[in-house]
């Protein structure tokens, strides 16, 4: 879990979010392309994007990013192997729900987690 200095590129590159390498902000390290939504809206309805939620580097404001990554299917390869070798699509669909949803139920605690502990805000 962190929190990484970032900032909105300028003008051809709205949808496009730069990651400093620290918080002197003088180098970037990564690039976040983000893709605006697709779907048809009504004109007075603007098609978002992640990086409409970063302040624009020429603001002068300091913005951050938080990120997270979280897994619970490693391993389960071999298991799913086994059952679908053994022809059980019962246990094969099961372990696979499972891993989802444990990886769906830690992803949620975490991003409740940052936000108590990083911004104060509890949901």
């Amino acid at each position: 879990m962190g929190l990484l200095d970032c900032s909105r590129q300028t003008q051809w590159e709205l949808d496009d979010i730069e990651v400093y390498s620290d918080e002197s902000r003088s180098g970037v390290k990564r690039v976040l392309h983000t893709i605006r939504q697709q779907m048809q809206k009504s004109t007075s309805e603007p098609n978002i994007a992640l990086a409409d939620f970063i302040a624009p580097k020429e603001s002068g404001v300091e913005d951050y990013i938080g990120m997270f990554a979280v897994t619970a299917g490693i391993g389960i390869e071999k298991l799913v192997e086994k059952f679908e070798k053994d022809h059980d699509d019962y246990n094969s669909i099961m372990v696979k729900a499972l891993a989802d949803r444990l990886g769906r139920g830690f992803c949620r605690a975490s991003s409740r987690i940052g936000s108590k502990r990083i911004l104060g805000i509890c949901f």
